[in-house]
């Protein structure tokens, strides 16, 4: 996606691999081995990180018209990005927290930062509703 500098995805050839290995693998054996790794990971790949869920859950804040609306919101996303980046230094909130409630701390955090009159307390409480009824519909995705 060209607005948030992410390249788009390239799919790689299975002969691609057969031919980086120079004859050691068939196209057989990669493929065999995939479904061993993928098996062994119970399909979890690419799971949704804490930054991934900071801009899932910021789209539950309400259009409102306070003033620089846009503004606010991006620094509540930057704040709460750079809150889940840090969490990775934390082994035990990295491990032990689902990435939603990660996300959802440092959105929590950086609305502490943010003035009452630039964000007022109904838009914090109209997120909180939110946040609350999806929770309870088990948005996270993990058990």
């Amino acid at each position: 996606c060209p607005r948030h500098g992410r390249r788009r995805k390239r799919r790689m050839k299975l002969m691609s691999f057969v031919e980086l290995s120079r004859g050691q693998f068939d196209p057989a054996d990669i493929a065999e081995m995939e479904r061993f790794m993928l098996s062994t990971l119970r399909w979890r790949v690419n799971p949704p990180t804490p930054t991934a869920f900071v801009g899932y859950l910021l789209k539950l804040l309400p259009t409102t018209n306070i003033a620089q609306q846009d503004l606010v919101l991006h620094v509540l996303h930057e704040l709460s990005r750079y809150l889940t980046e840090l969490s990775v230094c934390l082994t035990d909130v990295s491990t032990l927290y689902r990435p939603s409630w990660v996300a959802y701390s440092a959105i929590l955090l950086s609305m502490e930062t943010i003035k009452v009159d630039v964000l007022p307390l109904a838009v914090r409480e109209a997120f909180f509703t939110s946040a609350a009824r999806i929770s309870s519909q088990g948005w996270d995705g993990r058990a």
